[in-house]
This record gives C-alpha cells, structure tokens and sequence, in this order.
C-alpha cells in the first residue's frame, strides 16, 4: 500500500511537471514578429489547416479555394477537427495554439493509459508503470510530433486505450467490439493506422481461441467497412481511390529499393538510441511470453516493419522515432520498464551478503542507468538533449518560423491576385491568402502521378516535380522556391528577377502587374 501511494505521488508530479514542460515549449515554438505573437504548427500540419481553413469557410476540403478538389493530405478527420478552431472569431497568427494544447492533453491522457497498461502486466509493482509513464512522456520524438500539430499525438492515444481495452478484456474472459471499433476509427485520421488494427486481429485470433471467430469477423469487418467508407468518400470527391499524397511518395519508385531504404534508416535509429537500449524492451522474453507481451511486442514490430516498407520518413536525419513507429513507442517503453523490473528482481536475487546494502546500491544503479536511458532515446541529432531540455531550438520550428517571416514579406511584396509557386506549402499558404501552385505536387494531381527522381536520393513526397509545368506552363508572378536540379529551372528563371531574403531566393517575374516592386527596393 505505501508503495502504492508513492507511486501515485510520483505519477501526479510526473503529470504536473509535463504539464509545465509542454506549455513551455509551445510557448517557445511561437514567435513574435512586428509585435505580433504567431504560433505555428509544422510545416505539413500547416497545409491540413490550409485544408481546414478553407472548410470552415464553406470552400470545400481543398487547398486553394476555387479549384478542383485534390487530397493533398493524410489525416481527415484531423483535418476536420482542426477546422472546428476556425469557426471561432480567433486570430489566425493564435488558432494553432489551440491545436498544439490539444496534443498536450491528448499525450497527458495518454501518460494515464500507459500507466494503466503497465499496471495490467505487472500489478504487484506500481512503480513500473510510473517509469513507463516517465519514458513515454521525456521521449522528444513524440513530443515533437504531437506539439507541432501532426496526428501522431492522437493516432498514439486510440492505441494505447484499444490495448488497455484488449488486455482488461483478455485478464477477465470476454470479448467486446469496442477497441476494434477504436482501431478502425483511426483510419480515418491517418489511412496506414490499418496496420495497428491488423496486428490485434492477427495476434488475438491466433491467441484467444475461445473468441478466435469474433475476432476474425468482428476485427475484420469493422477495419474494412471503415476503409470502404473513406474510400467511397473519396472517390465521390476527389475521384482517386488513395489520397494523392500515395501516389506522390509511394508511384513510381522501385520497391525492393524502397524497402531497402525503409530497413536502413530503421537500423540507424536503432543506432541512434544505442542498440543495447533498444534491446531492453525484448529481455521481458526472458522472463514471460504470454499473449500481452506477445501484442505489446507485434504491434510496436507492426509499426516498424511498416515504416521500413514505406520507405520511413522524410524527416530521418533529424534523428528518434518517425511518425510510423512514434505511434507504438509508448508500447515499447512498457516492455522496457517490465523487463528492467524483472532484470531488477533477477540481479537482487542472486545478491550475497549483506541485502539491505546491496538493494541500496542497486536502486541507486537503476536510477543512474533510467537517466543514461533517457539520454540516450534523446540523443538524436547531436542536439537532441539540449533541444529536449528547451536550451535550443529544435530545427522545426527555426524552420518554420523562417517560412513565416518569408509569407508576412510575400504579403508586402504582392497583391492579392499574385500567384506563387512553393515549395514548402503550408506555412506561406496558410498565412498568405494568394492563390498558389504546389511545385511538389500535394495538392497536384499531375505533379503526383509523374515519375520520380531517383537521382537526388529518397526523398518521400520530394521527387517529383515538372518545371517546364508548374514555372514554364502556370507561369507564377512569385517563385518562391526553387527545389533539386536548379540547372532545370534556369530557362524558365530568365524572365524572372531574382531578390534575396534572407537566405532564400525569390524569383519575380519582370512584367508582372501583381507584384509591389517598391516593397523589393
């Protein structure tokens, strides 16, 4: 009882000091320019608002109002939910705080069903959960995901109450649709959350005999008649059967390469974290193989075994969990804490001697080797431990801070019927109301059905684009940015004149009416 207590004591404080440390790092991702305080949201979370704006304002769920419909995100009904904050009468330089304290609840909510979890596996030692609470919640990555307005945050949170759902399920006999019916909800805030849902059913048909059938049907009709009701949604709107961000990351490129690419850079995240960290969460094998440990370890497997077959994802270099596998590393700092408990049990039991000193050493031991394990899960990109302690900001939001000083000169530099050409299509778009051409092609069909680039390397979402289209044909007043192969856009940048900001250059075409010449003085 008394460890109880102070298991609840720690886990309270836990939530308090996340809390605080979320708030500040929200407040410090924001920005203040002209005297004006902005919040900001990562760059692609930023083109789901330009989504949601344009919803709430009765345009449709497109890019640029006026034109034809093109699914150039991943997440709808995020997107929904992000458009209800824009039929509030609120700034639209604050409307992504509002998200962003939506992940800190959503991952607050999530520390409760991680310690739930936990607690399942191991009830007689409440301090596991405590401590797999403590790895989730100090685990940059996720955070990251989740506070600068990606889906992560959420699509982690429906996983980890279907698994507490699952287990209290299995621990007492019965079977219930719900958390089936959770799992397939989930993909309709991002489509590949299917995966999550296809390793319960999998893993419980094979493992829970006495209900083998329900799962099967249940689990099965439940994912394929949400997918099925997306999918005909689409169809009737946009007239694809896969989001268009598919066919732009996924079209046209090798696979077995892919494959390959996908299975590299998950072994460099391994390395990342020290291999030896990362194989702490397996050494509960050592100790117990029942079906929860088996689910725990499939699903996070699941999300892995996913993110080598997309290719994983974009944003690697930086370092830590992607947005596939973030999504099971709450399960994954679970099977940590329990098989360091049982490694605990397992060292203090072959102790000699004097046991009252050698538990003291070992608790001291265990605290030492808990605080290497967080630094090391946070050494990500050389920086990663400064920028998870708030000394430094993390390379996302210098990143998209430039993007908005870059739209507030773009506001200035243009008239409203200027149109621009972008790269990095969320920030400027969602912040400047002009009309725009996606270079890359998320919100192009044409863009994203042509052959990819293969010579700059794997770049998913970032291999195809046709300047003799989008500069040559559209003929932009603005180019924003110009992306690889430079020496390919140089005929159509003959009719442009180039103006520094900062440290990108802007293309403007020289017999524009719609650009304000004296603003480029």
């Amino acid at each position: 009882m008394k460890t109880r207590r102070r298991a609840n004591l720690l886990f309270t404080l836990l939530l308090i000091g996340y809390s605080l440390y979320g708030l500040a790092f929200i407040w410090q991702s924001s920005t203040v320019i002209e005297g004006k305080r902005y919040f900001l949201l990562f760059d692609d979370a930023m083109i789901s608002m330009r989504y949601a704006k344009n919803l709430a304002a009765g345009h449709g769920a497109v890019w640029m109002a006026g034109t034809q419909p093109v699914e150039g995100y991943t997440n709808p009904l995020w997107v929904g939910y992000m458009a209800l904050f824009h039929l509030l009468p609120i700034d639209h330089a604050v409307t992504s705080v509002f998200i962003q304290l939506s992940g800190l609840l959503i991952l607050l909510l999530n520390l409760i069903f991680v310690r739930r979890i936990a607690d399942e596996l191991m009830p007689e030692s409440p301090l596991v959960g405590v401590l797999a609470a403590f790895l989730t919640a100090t685990y940059f990555p996720l955070n990251i995901w989740a506070w600068l307005g990606l889906e992560p945050g959420i699509l982690t949170l429906l996983l980890s109450v279907s698994v507490w759902l699952l287990i209290a399920n299995l621990k007492r006999g019965v079977f219930s649709p719900l958390p089936y019916l959770i799992l397939s909800l989930s993909t309709l805030i991002r489509l590949d959350a299917f995966v999550a849902c296809s390793v319960v059913i999998l893993v419980l048909a094979l493992t829970d005999p006495a209900y083998r059938r329900r799962h099967l049907m249940v689990g099965l009709l439940s994912l394929v008649g949400f997918i099925a009701l997306q999918t005909l949604i689409r169809l009737a709107y946009y007239g694809d059967v896969l989001p268009n961000t598919y066919y732009l990351k996924v079209e046209g490129y090798p696979t077995l390469l892919r494959i390959g690419i996908g299975v590299y850079h998950f072994f460099n995240y391994v390395i990342g974290m020290n291999w030896l960290v990362w194989l702490l969460p397996f050494s509960v094998w050592l100790f117990r193989r029942d079906r929860i440990v088996v689910l725990l370890t499939a699903l996070y497997a699941g999300q892995a075994a996913y993110s080598a077959y997309v290719g994983a994802d974009m944003w690697e270099t930086w370092g830590g969990a992607n947005r596939f596998i973030s999504v099971a590393m709450p399960l994954f700092f679970i099977l940590m804490a329990v098989g360091l408990r049982y490694l605990y049990q397992a060292v203090f039991t072959a102790l000699k001697g004097n046991v009252r000193r050698g538990r003291m050493l070992l608790n001291l031991a265990s605290l030492v080797l808990i605080m290497l394990i967080t630094v090391n899960l946070n050494s990500l990109n050389g920086e990663g431990v400064a920028q998870a302690l708030l000394l430094k900001v993390t390379p996302h939001v210098d990143a998209i801070t430039k993007l908005l000083r870059e739209s507030l000169f773009l506001e200035k530099a243009t008239k409203p019927t200027a149109t621009l050409a972008v790269v990095q299509a969320g920030v400027i778009s969602y912040f400047l109301d002009r009309p725009m051409y996606d270079t890359l092609g998320k919100g192009d069909r044409y863009i994203a059905h042509l052959p990819t680039h293969e010579d700059i390397g794997w770049l998913p979402g970032h291999m195809k684009w046709d300047y003799a289209y989008t500069f040559g044909q559209l003929k932009p007043d603005v180019i924003v940015q110009v992306w690889k192969h430079e020496e390919e856009a140089a005929p159509y940048l003959v009719d442009y004149q180039p103006f520094q900001f900062g440290e990108r250059t802007m293309y403007f075409r020289k017999d524009s009416p719609n650009v304000n010449w004296d603003a480029l003085q």
